[in-house]
This record gives structure tokens, sequence and C-alpha cells, in this order.
């Protein structure tokens, strides 16, 4: 761009130049939204149920149910949601084991769709110039 371009014309031009995405693309990224986390916490309380049978070295912080202070259960807005939360066996160790999942699953994810991306999506754009076809010639002292 020119030195005395407008604000205006720049971004015309950014807008020109971004495609919007199709909307096939933005269904599987709003599905994998909501998918990939109930997936990693299905998967979560799977592998903590069966350490906890199979006699896993789990530590003793991640097994078992979680105690809030008093104040929780006494408080009138907090109370329901602090028994519901103390209910669920093994919660903070399913909470971490859910992040870690999270972050393989996103990265398989994310490493598949780079490939397939890579497989279905020229190279070089339409602005691209192609690459040239003449070699450089060897290098002789």
């Amino acid at each position: 761009m020119g030195k005395f371009v407008s604000s205006r014309d720049r971004e015309e031009s950014l807008k020109e130049k971004r495609a919007p995405a199709e909307a096939a693309w933005r269904a599987i990224g709003v599905a994998l939204f909501f998918i990939v986390p109930i997936m990693s916490w299905a998967a979560a309380t799977v592998t903590l149920d069966e350490g906890v049978k199979r006699g896993w070295l789990i530590p003793a912080d991640m097994v078992g149910f979680v105690r809030f202070p008093p104040e929780a259960y006494t408080t009138p807005g907090i109370s329901p949601i602090a028994l519901w939360l103390s209910s669920i066996e093994n919660l903070v160790g399913i909470v971490v084991l859910t992040i870690v999942y999270l972050f393989l699953l996103g990265g398989l994810i994310s490493f598949i769709y780079s490939v397939l991306y890579r497989m279905n999506v020229p190279r070089y754009g339409k602005f691209d110039a192609p690459p040239p076809k003449r070699r450089a010639k060897p290098y002789k002292r």
C-alpha cells in the first residue's frame, strides 16, 4: 500500500481479501466445541473409575468426595451447588483428567485437521507467483 492511503480504503481492501468460512467448517467447529469437552469428561470418569477398581497409584487428593467450608452449605444461593458438587465421587481427579484429555484431544484434532487441510488446499493461492522453473547453478570455486 502507498504512503497516503486512507484508513477506509485499507479496511475495504482487508474485507475484500478475506473470504467467509464455509458453513460446513463452521458447523464442524461448533460441534467439536461441545463434543470434545463431553468426550473428555466421559474419558476422565471411565479412566478414574477403572484406576480405582484396579488399584492404580492415584494421589489421595484426587480420590474421594470434595469437602467445602461450612459456610458453603449454609449460604442460601450456594448450598445446592455445594451439596451437588460434594456428592460427586472423585471430582478433583475427574476435573484434572478432563483438562489433560482436553489438551490431548484438542492436539489430536488439530493435527488431523492440519493434515486434511494440507491435502485439500493448494500450496499457492491466486495471488502467489508460481515457483521458478530454473535450477540454480552448482557452486564452483
